[in-house]
């Protein structure tokens, strides 16, 4: 369902290896899976986020394959693609 690989957004980001439907409980890159915050290490921001993080990952909408899967929180120098000058 997802895999790690290089992001346009910074460095390495998690990546839907197949189409992710809305609501749909997405993995941690971690395996074996880490506790607390840390199991969502690997993921970008984004100021268009694609998914939320309540217990699990959840995706806010249809993700297609090959897309990021993105957080959104607030940061004061933003390096997401909707933000680059």
């Amino acid at each position: 369902m997802i895999e790690v690989k290089r992001s346009r957004i910074h460095g390495y980001g998690v990546f839907a290896t197949r189409d992710i439907q809305y609501g749909e409980v997405i993995p941690s890159p971690h395996q074996p899976p880490t506790k607390g915050w840390k199991k969502f290490r690997g993921f970008n921001r984004s100021c268009f986020p694609n998914a939320i993080i309540q217990d699990d990952v959840h995706a806010l909408r249809a993700i297609l394959m090959g897309e990021e899967i993105t957080f959104g929180y607030i940061i004061e120098k933003c390096k997401c693609p909707f933000c680059r000058p």
